[in-house]
């Protein structure tokens, strides 16, 4: 992905710190694929097994993090432990047992799913009639100020082949959209204890998504799919990405580094290698700088925003331009802002304040539930109400209604 050095200063200012507190959970007991160990369940032949000696590419040893102890499962859910299998169907279920099929054959590949959420909103009619917002770059050789305006338009076209279906649990067996709730909220606290970038938590859930739109995964695996997509995800953004050993350890040896290495490895072949895709975040820092808001506070509540819409299913409704304009927007509108759709961003994204209006009133729903103290995935919460991340959590809820 192209990195401009608005993105590195943005990143190195969302990362800076990033040290995460004691968390409360070791493995996805909430979604009940709590094993005792590393299980041995049979590799899925179709697939292929990991050859013996197979190792990461993944060179850093910075990390050496321990597993997290004192757990308990949030409250109002249950933890279950299985220590025996009583049924055919439970031994079917068991991680390493293979993939499970959809509910409907016509999911068999990637969705392409340019209907509802293809950005039709005219990209941008013709770069030179653009407002400029990348002058101010001109000495800066990284900023690429003469390519920025043609590269987002690309990002904005192609957008929709990286998608994920926005109806793919209709088709799933046996996982639901809460287990994705508390599986992103997990991997928002990991994300946070290795001091990863924000591409990578966006390209994490971007995978995820993905491959469950494509192939049916069983409950107890679910988590081992979140795993190799941060791992595969690490290695594509990071310098130094987090080993093998540092996820086997993160989910308390749940999992072995032969199946970690191997989901991977499906994950990867299913997505077709394409992994050099446009996220919210990549829209999130253009369309702030088209906004003229570029302050560490602002950028940090745009964040806070995005990565409340990757917890929640129903945000993949809508493509990620959409989603990155409307956190721009309601920042804009708990800043106060005299404009808070300026015509520098509807040029830059394609976008209305009206066909913003859906997606920014979700996101305000998502602002007052992660305020409840019973709201059951507090992760984003808990890190962005912290000093370092400018407190931005608590934040008062804008009408964007009567604005």
């Amino acid at each position: 992905m192209v990195e401009t050095s608005q993105t590195r200063n943005t990143n190195s200012i969302l990362a800076r710190n990033a040290v995460a507190p004691s968390m409360a959970r070791r493995v996805l007991g909430d979604v009940k694929n709590f094993v005792r160990g590393a299980y041995n369940g049979k590799k899925d032949n179709a697939n292929g097994a990991v050859a013996a000696g197979q190792t990461s590419s993944s060179t850093s040893s910075r990390h050496g993090l321990q597993p997290q102890q004192g757990v308990s499962a949030p409250s109002g859910t249950s933890l279950t432990i299985r220590t025996r299998r009583n049924s055919a169907s439970e031994r079917a279920s068991e991680p390493g047992g293979g993939n499970i099929p959809l509910r409907s054959s016509r999911a068999s590949s990637l969705p392409n799913s340019p209907n509802s959420r293809t950005h039709s909103a005219g990209v941008s009619d013709a770069n030179s009639d653009l407002p400029d917002i990348d002058s101010k770059d001109a000495r800066d050789p990284l900023a690429a100020p003469e390519y920025a305006v043609d590269i987002f338009n690309f990002y904005l076209r192609v957008e929709s082949r990286y998608v994920p279906c926005s109806s793919y649990m209709e088709r799933q067996v046996e996982i639901t959209p809460w287990m994705r709730s508390v599986l992103v909220d997990w991997l928002v606290e990991v994300h946070l204890k290795f001091k990863l970038m924000p591409e990578t938590l966006h390209l994490s859930v971007n995978i995820i998504d993905r491959y469950l739109s494509a192939r049916g995964v069983r409950r107890r695996e679910l988590q081992l799919l979140g795993v190799a997509a941060m791992f595969l995800a690490s290695k594509y953004e990071e310098i130094y990405p987090p080993e093998v050993r540092d996820f086997v350890q993160i989910c308390d040896r749940a999992y072995s580094r032969q199946q970690i290495l191997l989901m991977e490895r499906r994950a990867v072949e299913l997505i077709e290698f394409k992994i050099t895709v446009p996220t919210t975040f990549h829209f999130l820092v253009r369309f702030a700088k088209a906004a003229g808001q570029e302050g560490r506070e602002f950028l940090m509540l745009c964040s806070y925003l995005a990565e409340l819409a990757l917890v929640d299913y129903r945000m993949l409704e809508y493509p990620y331009s959409k989603v990155a304009a409307a956190c721009v927007h309601i920042s804009l509108a708990v800043n106060r802002a005299e404009d808070l759709w300026p015509e520098a961003c509807r040029r830059h994204s394609g976008y209305t304040r009206g066909q913003l209006l859906p997606v920014a009133r979700l996101l305000r729903d998502l602002m007052e539930r992660a305020k409840n103290p019973r709201n059951d995935v507090p992760a984003v919460y808990r890190k962005y109400r912290e000093v370092r991340y400018y407190e931005v959590a608590r934040v008062p809820i804008p009408d964007i209604e009567g604005a």
